[in-house]
Order: structure tokens, then C-alpha cells, then sequence
């Protein structure tokens, strides 16, 4: 993949971790366009004054902090279950956000200060289309209410089931998602990425063997997911993804 020696090496540091399945399922010339875009805002910081303003006020809704710099009274964060929570909620948060999210969540980025774990974002930050981000969303009120059809609607919108597919071949994907997040649902999900790596082959055989065409938004997703798994691997706790979702859901989804 040629493309990544021209990528900077934030981004080209996360990507590395998609497997190369992936790009065999997506549409390059979407993603050449994104890219194109991204890049100026990590090595110009284009734009990003105006979106950590409006991204700062929508966070600070559920109280996570996002700072600008630091200062004597901010020290470099440890993985421990307070950060790794602090993490999570601003993973689920940003998608409810319409101005887009910061997708770099590894642990680098989180500091403990006098008003508990902020976030010294990275300028690296994208948007998704509307409907791939509320696609997202039902997805996982459907796996966390445990009500299927809103799991398929949101699997549809996002543009990884097809609404004419036969019931078996939706419910071979959706079975790939529930037995990855399984754990979270009832009980604390330690966070591994090589068993998120695991499951990402899993679905990326699936696309490719419906030849089922991604956007540069499941790319970002991808990406997103994968510096969230960066981010809590070194808490090694079990964190209650589900209760933390639907705290989050409960906030934001009158206004998706």
C-alpha cells in the first residue's frame, strides 16, 4: 500500500492497524478525495480552532473536558478504569455529534487535572455523512436494547447489508457483530485489539464475498475503533460498555 508514505505519520501510524483486507473493499477514489482533506488539517491544523470550539461545548454536555494545551496542572493519565471510562463515553458521544469527532483515542491524548480526565485532542478530525453516522447509532441501540430490527435497519443505512439480501445472509453479519460484543453486554468487555483485528478480518471476508463496495466513512470508523482499542488495551479493566452507552444514548438521541 504505496499510499500510506504519503500519508503523516499520525494517521499512518493508526491505518497500519486496519487489516489489508480492508483495502480490497474500498472505493478509492472516496477515499483519495477524504484523505486529501485530512491531511492539511494534521500538518496545517486547517480548521480546527473553529471545530474543538463546537466539539469542546457538545462534550461538555456529558462533562468530558477537552483542552486546548496543557499546563503544570495537567499530568500525562494511567490506564486505569477512570480513563478507560472516560474513553469510552467520548467514543460513544462523538457520534451523536453533528460536527464531526475526533477520531484519535489513544491514551496519549488524556490527562488527569483538577476536574478529573480532560482530552488534549490531536487535530485529527473527520465527518461522517449523516447517515452513516445514524446508521451507527441504531446499530448499536439495537445490539444494546437487544431489538434486531433496529440492528438491521442500522446495518443497512450504513451500508453494509443490502435491504433485498435473503434473512440468512443478514443474520451471517449480524451474527459476526453479537459474538464479538457478546461480553458487553452483560458484563465488564476487557479490550483487546488483536480480538478486535479478529473480528475486522471477519467482516471485511463477508463484504468481499458479497462484493459489497465500503466508504472512506467505514474506513474512518475503522480507524476510530481502532485507536479506541488502542486506547483502553492498557487499562486492562472490564468497563460497562453497555451501561455507558445507554447513559450516552439517553443524553443525545432526541437530538440525532
Amino acid at each position: 500500500m504505496l499510499f500510506l508514505n504519503f500519508l503523516p505519520d499520525v494517521l499512518k501510524e493508526l491505518i497500519k492497524h486496519v487489516p489489508s483486507l480492508m483495502f480490497e473493499i474500498v472505493d478509492w477514489k472516496d477515499l483519495a478525495r477524504e484523505l486529501s482533506k485530512v491531511t492539511p488539517r494534521l500538518l496545517k491544523k486547517e480548521g480546527y480552532s473553529d471545530f474543538f470550539a463546537r466539539q469542546q461545548a457538545f462534550l461538555s454536555a456529558i462533562d468530558v473536558n477537552l483542552i486546548i494545551s496543557t499546563t503544570s496542572k495537567e499530568i500525562p493519565t494511567t490506564s486505569d478504569q477512570a480513563t478507560g471510562e472516560v474513553i469510552l463515553r467520548t467514543y460513544f458521544s462523538q457520534l451523536y455529534s453533528p460536527h464531526g469527532l475526533f477520531i484519535d483515542l489513544r491514551l496519549q491524548h488524556f490527562y488527569n487535572g483538577p476536574d478529573g480526565v480532560t482530552m488534549k485532542p490531536s487535530s485529527l478530525w473527520v465527518t461522517f455523512k449523516d447517515e452513516f453516522r445514524h446508521g451507527l447509532i441504531k446499530m448499536y441501540q439495537g445490539f444494546y436494547y437487544e431489538n434486531d430490527t433496529k440492528l438491521e435497519q442500522g446495518l443497512i443505512e450504513t451500508g453494509l447489508l443490502k435491504a433485498e439480501w435473503p434473512t440468512g445472509k443478514k443474520d451471517e453479519l449480524k451474527s459476526i457483530l453479537k459474538n464479538h460484543f457478546a461480553q458487553s453486554l452483560d458484563e465488564g468487555m476487557v479490550f483487546e485489539l488483536e480480538h478486535f483485528k479478529n473480528s475486522f478480518v471477519k467482516i471485511a471476508n463477508f463484504l468481499i464475498n458479497n462484493k459489497v463496495i465500503i466508504s472512506h466513512d467505514f474506513m474512518y470508523l475503522g480507524i476510530y475503533l481502532i485507536s479506541l482499542y488502542l486506547g483502553l488495551q492498557t487499562t486492562k479493566a472490564p468497563l460497562p460498555v453497555s451501561r455507558i452507552f445507554k447513559e450516552i444514548d439517553a443524553k443525545f438521541e432526541a437530538t440525532v
